[in-house]
């Protein structure tokens, strides 16, 4: 594999590609670059470059640029077999695979930039769905990307982190697509200012070869975790008013939302109050039309009814008519110009707030100290990009890049919040909120339909395929997939047209049972939002399949047909009474037409190994029957409709629960496993549950079915 180091850019100056001494040092006309190449084992090499101005003045530093591959990163595989698994930066651009000679919905996700999409108002893309778009050849991620082939051959080639800068790798192919051009590796320092004697240090850019893409992006949180730490919260389960309200949440609804739960309870942690509770971004006081009480009240009665207090802000933003623009004049981010950099939202444009200014600790500070005297221990951080996304930003201290200053800004709230709140950053950096934030969005807002209505970007499988292309950053911190919404409704929410694709919802019940399969597969939190009094009753009991919520994300397996894979195994062991198992979700996401979708039990990754599996289909409560490891389980799966087979091993005579009728896990709902003296979960409030038991024997099986009776008090 051929490859340089180009030369560094700096703003006014062109430089020479550089030429290192076998120290590793060049001198590119006063300025020192050392070059720390490490092979770390076989598969692995590690590249770290340190920038030293040696010169008499002050420069300032765009990019290092550690590598530029120049041939074919998999040597003689065809350029049309090339499939690339990119990252992304921004929570509502979608990472995920595509093949780069071929112009089709997965390219033209990998082409699309969220990067002008106003926060708040939903997304909504029309440029790249044209058939006549004129796509790019070269692609942009952050901070990693892998390149593989069918003959799993794979190579992950990325930054090992997000907190000293942004990074972009860029994939490019020839004009005609025929080809490989280059890849280049970009640390992105924003025209820092480096006085004489300063130095910077890029991350280690890491090429890791394997054999298949989801293992290294696994060893890629891995090292990140090694560097910063995590903060994987206990899975949890949210309630979030914003997917049926929008900004026309009131007291008035969410103590009709408490008293539906009282009569008619749900297994969730936190009931969280979304955009609309507040007077102005900045100020952070009670709107009053709406919560004429204040906030601390409705923390209170949250509290006795059960459930954790939730709240949503967008600290990093500040309303040019609150007062906090005028008392905090002095901590607004601008540009090179000393112009502001804007925000725009669904609250028009609005300031960014600089956090390596003097009073930005002070100004964020008081915003959480006094939402957690009101009683509120669980924080949704909206816009969180606000402070990354502007790249001719510079901050009061010149010396920082855009990653440093979403770092500090996450570092002063968790100071201010303290250690025993949850934090959930939406639309901040993956993974340069390691280590700070509990919790961390995975994709764009939803909708409540299927549907791309003239625009693939908003539709459904777009939704997913962010789900299934992040929920490996579990290993980092607890991953949300956002909301579900399950109620059938087609009126809009005080007839704001604003509510539109929030309060409708037009699901069909395949459609809806796929939904919340994706919530399934992301493996840690589970979100949902309804106007609860009037969710019909088959769509409230589907929130039960998921919550409570147990940690186990899914990996796809098998060929990714067409747009998203079809096949997914969630493994799940530990439990103290029932031996290991996998639960198989089989889903029809790519077609309105039925389709046949099939699997043998030795293809299914993690599974342990049996000489046979007992099939169990969740969904309609059907046994499939005894399967070998070679024998394949087929199914017939309606347009975009989903099924879940838990998987049984049996290498043992005697009797097996082999399926629930209750939450996809089939089985984590139970606190013990004795037959009819099962106990389920203590937290769980549904009234009885029923297991299916087979007696695997010599000559002779039977099934038969037991319902355990929940002696739990209901809340």
């Amino acid at each position: 594999m051929l490859w340089f180091t180009p030369a560094p850019e700096i703003e006014g100056e062109k430089l020479t590609i550089p030429e290192f001494d076998s120290t590793g040092k060049a001198n590119l006309n006063n300025l020192e670059l050392k070059r720390n190449l490490v092979k770390e084992s076989e598969s692995l090499i590690s590249i770290e470059l340190t920038l030293t101005n040696r010169r008499d003045k002050a420069i300032n530093l765009n990019s290092i640029s550690p590598i530029k591959i120049i041939s074919p990163p998999l040597g003689d595989v065809p350029f049309d077999q090339y499939i690339v698994n990119r990252l992304a930066r921004q929570k509502n651009d979608i990472p995920g695979k595509f093949n780069p000679a071929s112009k089709d919905r997965n390219m033209l996700d990998a082409a699309f930039s969220s990067a002008e999409v106003v926060a708040g108002g939903g997304i909504s893309w029309n440029e790249f769905d044209s058939p006549d778009a004129v796509l790019p050849t070269a692609f942009h991620c952050d901070p990693g990307l892998v390149v593989s082939a069918q003959d799993n051959r794979a190579l992950f080639i990325g930054f090992d982190g997000q907190t000293k800068h942004l990074s972009d790798i860029v994939f490019r192919s020839s004009q005609d697509r025929n080809s490989f051009d280059s890849i280049e590796t970009i640390a992105e320092f924003d025209g820092i200012k480096l006085n004489p004697g300063e130095s910077c240090k890029t991350h280690r850019l890491i090429i890791n070869s394997g054999s298949h893409e989801r293992e290294l992006f696994e060893k890629h949180i891995k090292r990140v975790a090694n560097n910063y730490g995590t903060r994987r919260t206990k899975p949890r389960s949210v309630y979030c008013t914003w997917y049926y309200y929008g900004k026309d949440i009131d007291a008035d609804e969410v103590r009709a939302n408490l008293e539906s739960l009282r009569h008619s309870p749900i297994d969730f942690d936190v009931f969280q109050i979304d955009m609309g509770w507040e007077n102005y971004f900045g100020d952070w006081g009670t709107n009053r039309n709406s919560f004429p009480e204040g906030m601390k009240v409705i923390a209170d009665n949250i509290k006795a009814a059960g459930y954790n207090p939730g709240i949503w802000t967008a600290p990093f933003v500040i309303d040019p008519k609150s007062q906090a623009a005028k008392s905090y004049s002095d901590i607004i981010l601008r540009d090179k110009n000393g112009d502001p950099c804007l925000f725009n939202c669904a609250k028009g444009a609005c300031y960014t707030i600089d956090p390596f200014a003097e009073r930005a600790e002070e100004f964020l500070k008081k915003i959480f100290t006094r939402l957690k005297d009101w009683g509120f221990y669980y924080h949704k951080l909206d816009f969180m990009r606000a402070v990354f996304i502007h790249e001719n930003a510079r901050f009061q201290q010149p010396e920082h890049t855009r990653a440093e200053a979403y770092r500090r800004g996450l570092e002063l709230i968790r100071k201010a919040v303290g250690e025993d709140v949850v934090i959930n950053s939406c639309g901040g950096l993956y993974e340069g909120s390691t280590g700070l934030a509990d919790i961390v969005r995975l994709g764009a807002d939803l909708r409540g339909h299927w549907g791309a209505e003239g625009s693939n970007i908003s539709a459904y499988t777009t939704r997913i395929k962010q789900n299934i292309s992040r929920n490996f950053y579990n290993g980092l911190f607890a991953v949300d997939p956002d909301a579900l919404q399950l109620r059938r409704n087609t009126s809009i929410w005080k007839n704001n047209p604003s509510n539109k694709n929030l309060s409708i919802g037009k699901f069909t019940d395949e459609e809806a049972f796929s939904i919340v399969v994706n919530q399934f597969l992301a493996g840690s939190i589970v979100c949902f939002s309804e106007r609860l009094k009037f969710m019909d009753d088959d769509r409230r009991l589907l929130l039960h399949k998921v919550i409570p919520a147990y940690s186990h994300p899914a990996k796809y397996f098998g060929l990714w047909s067409e747009y998203l894979p079809e096949l997914y195994s969630s493994s799940f062991s530990g439990h103290p009474d029932l031996p290991d198992w996998n639960v198989i979700s089989m889903c029809n996401w790519n077609s309105d037409e039925d389709k046949t979708i099939s699997f043998a039990p030795e293809t299914v990754p993690e599974l342990p190994q049996a000489d046979k599996y007992a099939a169990f289909e969740l969904k309609n409560q059907r046994f499939l029957g005894l399967f070998f490891p070679s024998e394949l389980i087929e199914l017939k799966i309606p347009g975009y409709g989903s099924r879940v087979v838990r998987l049984t091993p049996l290498s043992a005579y005697g009797e097996f629960m082999i399926g629930t009728d209750l939450n996809l896990s089939a089985g984590m709902e139970l606190l013990t496993y004795n037959g009819e003296k099962s106990k389920l979960q203590k937290k769980i409030s549904y009234k009885q549950i029923n297991l299916f038991l087979f007696d695997y024997q010599k000559n002779s099986s039977n099934l038969r079915n037991i319902k355990i009776i929940n002696k739990n008090r209901i809340r």
